[in-house]
């Protein structure tokens, strides 16, 4: 007889253990079966019996077997034995499991908490150098902008110097310029009136004194003593032009200017100036006073907001107090502004 295997409600388990066998429900269904065996098999002997034969008296009733049923309690006993050691045994294969999953999870927290510690620190020590490497570009910067502030001054200084030099030697060379043009212009006016006084047959008067530096290099012949007067003085010979003095040397070429880039030039005011226009566009939060080109861009030709007095309405500050009622007097009398006005 096989044991009756369909599980139970209350004792189903959960996890794939197989379900709880009721041994007492099997055995009463194992009797009663045996029982309508019997009875059929009784009730058939008796029909056949009344058939061929009269009915004889009732046999005593047969002592009742109870090997196959202390059999079948044993074997089931045993099967129940089995299967409850064989739950514990799994029950206790799961707890196992169980904590070999916690231990794995436990151990997983460890190592991601190890691993985050870890990073932590790798991103603080980043942090700590980037700061560092921080610091050393912005005073290498700084000691850059300091060296190049100095070698901006001293070009600066030497591109005026130069300049100041270029230009005493421009105004040194014009003033040469214009003596010898004046020299060459008073040496043109003399040999000009020599030789109209020459051509008039009259003696050229003295000369004037000259500077060194427009006298001649020699002075004109005197002219030939009259002939006797019976006959005609022949026409005096005309005396040869004074030899002109020779050109001063020309003047060296100034030196190439140096070319500096924009940042070491001198500084020259442009010519064309830049206007913001009047200061007259009130702030609608604070009432105070901008210039049209400060309003934010995201202003409207009727809506004009700003950011740099009161961050659109964001900062609200309290309202200034009254004067005192003695300084406003004081303020409004014109006589002691006058007085105050006129102390040096």
């Amino acid at each position: 007889m096989q044991p009756f295997a369909y599980p139970q409600g209350p004792d189903h388990p959960v996890g794939g253990v197989r379900a709880r066998v009721d041994y007492g429900a099997a055995l009463m269904a194992g009797f009663q079966q045996d029982h309508e065996i019997r009875r059929r098999n009784r009730r058939q002997q008796r029909n056949q019996h009344n058939a061929a034969a009269p009915i004889p008296p009732p046999a005593p009733h047969p002592e009742p077997n109870f090997d196959r049923f202390n059999i079948q309690f044993h074997q089931h006993a045993i099967d129940f034995q089995r299967e409850a050691d064989r739950e514990q045994q799994q029950q206790h294969q799961m707890e196992m499991e169980r904590a070999q999953y916690q231990h794995r999870q436990n151990e997983l927290l460890a190592q991601q908490q190890a691993q985050e510690a870890r990073l932590h620190f790798e991103a603080e020590q980043a942090r700590l150098r980037l700061e560092a490497e921080w610091a050393r570009q912005h005073q290498e910067a700084e000691q850059a902008r300091l060296q190049f502030e100095a070698e901006r001054a001293q070009l600066h200084f030497e591109a005026e110097q130069h300049h100041q030099s270029q230009v005493a030697q421009q105004e040194r060379l014009t003033q040469q310029r214009r003596e010898y043009e004046q020299q060459q212009q008073h040496l043109e006016e003399i040999r000009h009136q020599n030789q109209q006084q020459e051509d008039d047959g009259n003696d050229p008067p003295p000369s004037p004194s000259l500077p060194p530096s427009l006298s001649p290099p020699f002075s004109p012949p005197p002219s030939p003593p009259p002939p006797p007067p019976p006959s005609p003085p022949p026409p005096p010979p005309s005396p040869p032009p004074p030899p002109p003095s020779p050109p001063p040397p020309p003047p060296s070429p100034p030196p190439p200017p140096i070319q500096f880039p924009p940042g070491g030039r001198p500084y020259r005011e442009p010519v064309q100036r830049n206007s913001l226009g009047p200061m007259d566009v009130e702030c609608p939060h604070c009432h105070a006073l901008h210039f049209d080109s400060e309003k934010l861009s995201k202003s409207t030709r009727r809506n004009r907001v700003f950011g740099m007095c009161c961050l659109e309405g964001q900062v609200q500050l309290p309202p200034l107090q009254e004067w005192p009622d003695q300084l406003k007097r004081l303020y409004d009398d014109r006589q002691f502004r006058d007085k105050i006005s006129s102390i040096q």
